[in-house]
């Protein structure tokens, strides 16, 4: 029996899975969960969790076809299922809070309750712009009682943002009234495990010569050299001889300025929780927190909520409040032991900016053993023993090559600078040797290694690679059966072939001259959204419905209707100097369209049709239109807010796929690429600074299991100077526990690495020493300037673009099923602009004072209506957008009034009860089947009857 069979099997038990890369994970996983269910059980006692809602769908979709196949479905049932608990941690935590957490946050001592409806802020984005917000008014309240801290935070709050959401993950939670003792002693730091790795670095360094400076002198002098500090003592207080000072080890732990920093923390974190709270919303971090509470301290719904079988996927991506989460929903087997089983992979571990800790895996018996005894600590919540544990590794691949399993083994040993100290052991003991292949490719597989003179010359050498590769009969794809064998060979084409980068601009730059040469290429992945044209137009005609002698604006504008630069010139600075700029100079029949704009009911309609003007409509205008949604669903309610908000977004990223054709080459960052796999990978972009990343830890307030919570940064006065200073306790400090800065990088490197079947390709212009090593240790010369000069024919296809959907137009489940697109009249258009801004809590008296009195009456009885909706109501909600899927696609529309109450949803129409009646229907069902644990009734408010 091999491993793979084994897993499958043995289905009782604590079990901890290794699984490398392409290694059948999912196929284990699958056939595991039918073993299972063969027992008898049924779905809905297995928990099956990952981390993306793709990888659950994908999950789920495979259970259900693998049940089809073996007749479990029809002895079980479909509905049983399509409920299966197979979902994202996530998902898990939201539907727990929704069905139970109304009170969880009284753990915390708030009492402040969770909504059955809160609202979850999935775009960090936003919830970023919220935290200022926030923070703003907690240093009103509270700024002078943490001074020196907050002028130590100086303009970046976000600093703080981050450190909130690492103590969330390690289950750090602030109280009303503090800490808790046990979390402030975690957060104090712990001294003697300092003074152990204080001892071990500065152990004496041999040289030929004798003793020569240790790394710890010499980071620590590298430190002091290039930083100012206070009270820091002289340099032979600190460093003796070749070495640290021993006797300066206590002095270097101990910051007075910890406990305040503790005191400010745990305010402002439970102060934070309760702002979102107050408003009806949650974030990621806290839906897990809030969950962990509710399941810790409520035995009720502990015990409701317990599984027989629970199985974690991609366990290296957990962090330490989800692994404890999973223990305390796992029931006790009649072994005495759980039915508990993480699989992942440690080497590819690459998402500890997002506080996911490998160690969860390369420790779990001893963290399990730790959290069993911590969650029992006064009361037992564990009654499963933790101590019988197997481990299992997945060690045979079934996607690479001999050849590239053997590349990649390496890229866990590539130095990331020149003499750097790789721990060989660790890296050795976990993972002895290379993955087994299970595929014979034949001897067609090739790892190359190029590099350019720039890079732009770097972007040309792999277009000519991917030219060489679809075009070159040399070149071709091996394709095998399910039993392994070979049955076929073809040409390559375009989409077997990707593109990986550490960096995002890098693949932009090459999708654009890819396509520039006729070769069709498609980018997935994050995108400065608002720097685009289609954001930078958005703006501008918004920014004019609010000014319209902006120049700023208008220049784009004129730009995009093709005036030249000297005709913009002399439009916008005139004859003479003192020829000022208005809005008169533009021609009228530009002009004219903020008139156009000012008619539309909405934002998101006034953004759709500066989109139509332009042709836009595709998917980076998609796109824009959604992200304006959510903002005007959140706190940036007015138009004046939302402009300095897209002007405040100009260079953040938002995720979005570029299609262009079906058969196109795939460009992406490798964290993108995890999961994926592809016949041809070209790692693109080794350069120096660029990848390994250099950009190190750059946040200045953090925490660490042995330094506690730390301030890199203090506010004082040197010289008569008062300044931002940095903390050289904080300094000297890491110096002694910081890891290989590199470790996480080359993880990275191995992932992509590991994406290939059968090509593999390395280019870079200024190359990093990942890619000069690599080659080293492969024994493999890397070739200059390479050229593919030969013209190849590319079959030009339909851009899927070409037909972009609008975000606000309505589908209806069947073509002919039209609603009725009629024009509304001008009445009915004015009044919805009016109550739209009046149910968004905006004075509207001055806007309707010269309005007919026709107009007046109806407002005054629809605000009559909203009172009352808003007395009884948990939440109103303006333009609540939704999105429905189903056979034929993605329907999505804009409910103008949606009413949120416990256990029932009511919207409004603003309308004509004729013309509007499918439109009603439809948005029932649409509602009724994405809410379906509310009742759900809809009304149009018809103008006609007033």
């Amino acid at each position: 029996m091999n491993n793979q069979d084994k897993i499958i099997n043995n289905t009782e038990g604590i079990y901890l899975i290794d699984a490398g890369a392409g290694t059948g994970k999912t196929y284990t996983l699958v056939k595991r969960y039918l073993k299972i269910l063969e027992k008898g059980l049924k779905p809905e006692n297995i928990l099956l969790v990952t981390f993306t809602v793709k990888a659950a769908n994908e999950m789920k979709k495979r259970v259900l076809n693998e049940a089809e196949n073996s007749g479990l479905i029809s002895k079980i049932g479909f509905r049983d299922f399509i409920e299966a608990p197979i979902m994202t941690f996530h998902s898990f935590c939201s539907k727990l809070l929704k069905m139970y957490g109304r009170n969880a946050a009284s753990f915390l001592g708030t009492r402040e309750n969770i909504s059955a409806n809160f609202r979850l802020i999935e775009e960090n984005y936003y919830e970023e712009k919220l935290f200022v917000k926030f923070y703003n008014q907690f240093v009103k309240r509270a700024g002078k009682k943490y001074e020196d801290i907050i002028k130590s935070v100086g303009g970046n709050p976000l600093v703080i943002f981050k450190a909130i959401k690492k103590l969330s993950s390690k289950g750090i939670f602030p109280a009303k009234n503090g800490f808790a003792e046990k979390d402030n002693q975690r957060l104090k730091g712990n001294y003697e495990e300092f003074g152990k790795l204080f001892d071990k670095v500065n152990e004496p360094c041999m040289g030929v010569r004798g003793e020569k400076q240790n790394e710890l002198y010499k980071n620590i002098l590298a430190k002091i050299s290039s930083n100012a500090y206070i009270d820091l003592p002289a340099d032979e207080e600190v460093l003796e001889g070749k070495r640290a000072n021993s006797k300066m080890k206590e002095k270097i732990f101990e910051d007075e300025s910890q406990e305040v920093l503790i005191k400010f923390t745990n305010e402002i974190y439970y102060s934070y929780i309760e702002y979102l709270l107050k408003r009806n919303l949650l974030n990621f971090d806290f839906m897990v927190m809030f969950a962990y509470l509710l399941l810790k301290n409520d035995a009720n719904v502990r015990a409701a909520n317990r599984y027989d079988y629970i199985m974690i996927d991609e366990f290296q991506d957990t962090d330490e409040i989800q692994f404890k989460l999973m223990m305390l929903l796992a029931k006790e087997n009649k072994n005495g032991s759980a039915n508990l089983c993480g699989v992942g992979d440690w080497k590819q571990g690459i998402y500890g900016f997002r506080n996911a800790e490998i160690e969860n895996i390369i420790e779990f018996e001893q963290r399990l053993a730790k959290y069993i005894e911590e969650l029992n600590e006064d009361t037992q919540r564990i009654n499963y023993a933790g101590d019988k544990i197997e481990r299992i590794m997945l060690d045979v691949n079934y996607r690479s090559s001999r050849e590239i399993l053997d590349v990649s083994y390496h890229t866990l040993f590539t130095e990331g600078k020149k003499d750097e100290d790789i721990d060989m052991e660790f890296v050795t003991n976990l993972f002895p040797s290379p993955l087994e292949n299970a595929k014979e490719f034949e001897g067609k597989t090739e790892i190359k290694f190029y590099t350019g003179e720039d890079r732009k010359s770097e972007r040309r050498i792999i277009l000519n690679k991917i030219k060489e590769l679809v075009d070159n009969s040399k070149y071709f794809i091996v394709e095998f059966d399910e039993k392994g064998k070979i049955n076929s060979k073809r040409k390559i084409d375009f989409k077997d072939i990707c593109i990986l980068s550490r960096d995002k601009s890098f693949g932009l730059e090459l999708q654009r001259e890819a396509l520039k040469n006729n070769i069709p290429m498609n980018y997935e992945g994050g995108l400065e959204i608002f720097s685009t044209q289609h954001g930078i137009l958005i703006l501008a005609w918004l920014k004019l419905l609010l000014w319209k002698n902006e120049i700023s604006a208008w220049i784009p504008i004129l730009e995009a209707e093709n005036y030249s630069h000297s005709e913009i010139t002399k439009i916008i600075r005139g004859e003479t100097k003192e020829d000022r700029f208005t809005c008169e100079k533009i021609p009228a029949e530009i002009l004219q369209f903020i008139d156009e704009l000012k008619s539309k009911d909405s934002v998101l309609l006034q953004a759709e049709a500066v989109l139509k003007k332009y042709n836009l409509k595709d998917e980076i205008g998609n796109r824009l239109i959604t992200i304006i949604s959510q903002l005007m669903s959140s706190d940036f309610l007015s138009l004046n807010e939302l402009v300095k908000t897209i002007e405040d977004s100009a260079r953040l990223e938002y995720d979005i796929e570029l299609i262009n054709t079906d058969d196109a080459v795939s460009v992406m960052t490798i964290h993108k690429s995890k999961g994926l796999e592809f016949p041809v990978v070209i790692l693109a972009n080794c350069n120096q600074k660029i990848f390994p990343s250099t950009k190190g830890e750059s946040d200045s307030i953090i925490f660490d299991e042995v330094l506690g919570l730390r301030n890199k940064k203090v506010f004082g006065e040197k010289n008569g100077y008062k300044y931002v200073f940095n903390n050289w306790k904080t300094d000297l400090s890491l110096c002694v526990t910081k890891s290989s800065e590199y470790d996480e990088e080359r993880r990275l490197f191995y992932v992509a690495a590991t994406r290939a079947k059968q090509y593999l390709y390395f280019t870079a212009s200024r190359p990093s020493q990942f890619f000069i090593k690599l080659a080293e240790k492969n024994d493999i010369e890397a070739i200059e300037n390479y050229i593919y000069d030969k013209e190849i024919k590319i079959k030009k296809e339909q851009k899927k673009s070409e037909a972009g959907i609008s975000a606000l137009k309505n589908y209806s489940s069947n073509e002919d099923d039209e609603f009725d697109s009629s024009e509304p009249s001008e009445f009915e258009t004015s009044f919805r602009r009016y109550v739209r801004r009046l149910a968004s809590g905006i004075n509207i008296l001055p806007e309707i004072e010269n309005e007919a009195d026709e107009m007046k009456q109806a407002i005054v009885k629809f605000d009559d209506m909203l009172y009352e909706l808003k007395r009884t109501a948990g939440q109103i909600v303006i333009d609540a957008e939704f999105h429905f899927p189903h056979k034929n696609g993605v329907s999505r529309g804009v409910i103008e009034i949606a009413v949120f109450k416990d256990d029932s949803i009511e919207f409004i129409i603003i309308g004509d009860e004729e013309r509007d009646a499918k439109k009603l229907e439809f948005y029932k069902h649409a509602m009724a089947q994405i809410h379906k644990m509310k009742n759900v009734s809809g009304r149009i408010y018809s103008l006609k009857a007033l």
